[in-house]
Formats: structure tokens, C-alpha cells, sequence
């Protein structure tokens, strides 16, 4: 196959990479500064597209917490990439690092029966849940963080508003108190 195949340029950039042709993707430190689960998610599915059969999504993500602080975030990230036909074929913790690898396999996406015992007893729970989102298992805990410093700020602009509102009305009503202003002809 033609190395550059289906890459498209546009303006000196890619734009486009072509499916299942390359065997391997490297995201190093790059998900947890992507800042919303959706776009984990997006990203995982692109690079899964671009992969061969057997193709490795190799993840680098920081973590200075001992070894099973964050295990459950890593779980929900395994059940997400299971649900986009990905099998962690690696995994080591280092002293600030996960590092993971996970194969692209051939059977079709959302179907998991490689993993055995509890790891597929959590992916089905995880991904047969209704109100489970692919996509809010893609969360780092920043993002809970994010989300609440976000929702602050909305109740702050919220109430803001309020005052603002609250302000005119009371300016409002001043000014019908004021004789012959608005032509009462008093």
C-alpha cells in the first residue's frame, strides 16, 4: 500500500487519515489536557479507525497517586475502549505514569466476550447501564472539578443577573414615585 494513501493535506495540514492502516497510535499525555470526556472518547474512536486489525493504541497518562487510587477511572476508560473493539493487551503503573496498550480486534465494536470473570461482569454492567454514557466513562477527575467550577460560575452570572434584574425593577419602581415624570400630571 502506498505510504501516503488516503493521508489528505489541506493548507500543510492533515486533514484526513485513511482507516485501518497503521499498526500503531501513540497518545502520550495527551487525553487528560482534552477537556471534556466526549472529546476522549471522539479521539479513542478516531484512532481506532486509523488502526489495522491487531493495531496498538498505546495510552501515556499522569498519575502521581499510589498504585489504586485512580483503578477505577482506568476500568471505566477499559470498558469505553471495549465498546470501540479495543482489548488492553498492556498495562504497568510507574512511579507518575500509566502506561497502557491496547489491541484493535477483529470482531465488531461493543462486543467483549475476550475479557473473562470480573473484568466482564464490570464492561457488561458498565455498558448495558442505560443511563451510563460511552462517553462519561472517559472521565478523569479533573473533570469533576472542571464541572463544579463551571456550575459556580453559572450560579454566579445566574445571580448576577437576578441582581441586575431585581436593580431595574427597584429603579422602576423609584421612578414612579417621582411626580410628573412619565406625564401623570401630578
Amino acid at each position: 500500500m502506498d505510504r501516503d494513501a488516503g493521508l489528505e493535506l489541506r493548507d500543510g495540514r492533515v486533514t484526513s487519515l485513511p482507516g485501518h492502516h497503521y499498526d500503531a497510535v501513540l497518545f502520550s499525555l495527551l487525553l487528560e489536557y482534552l477537556p471534556v470526556p466526549e472529546m476522549r472518547l471522539r479521539a479513542c474512536a478516531q484512532a481506532t479507525k486509523v488502526l489495522k486489525s491487531g493495531g496498538l493504541l498505546v495510552i501515556v497518562t499522569p498519575d502521581s497517586s499510589h498504585q489504586g487510587k485512580n483503578q477505577e477511572q482506568l476500568r471505566r476508560w477499559r470498558a469505553a475502549l471495549a465498546s470501540l473493539g479495543m482489548a488492553r493487551a498492556y498495562y504497568d503503573k510507574l512511579e507518575h505514569l500509566h502506561c497502557m496498550a491496547y489491541t484493535k480486534m477483529d470482531f465488531p465494536p461493543g462486543l467483549h466476550e475476550y475479557c473473562k470473570g470480573e473484568h466482564a461482569r464490570y464492561l457488561r454492567s458498565k455498558l448495558a447501564d442505560p443511563e451510563e454514557k460511552l462517553e462519561s466513562l472517559m472521565t478523569i477527575p479533573q473533570d469533576r472539578t472542571t464541572r463544579e467550577e463551571l456550575e459556580r460560575e453559572e450560579e454566579r452570572e445566574k445571580n448576577a443577573k437576578e441582581a441586575e434584574i431585581f436593580d431595574e425593577e427597584e429603579v422602576a419602581g423609584m421612578m414612579d414615585e417621582l411626580p410628573g415624570v412619565f406625564g401623570d400630571g401630578d
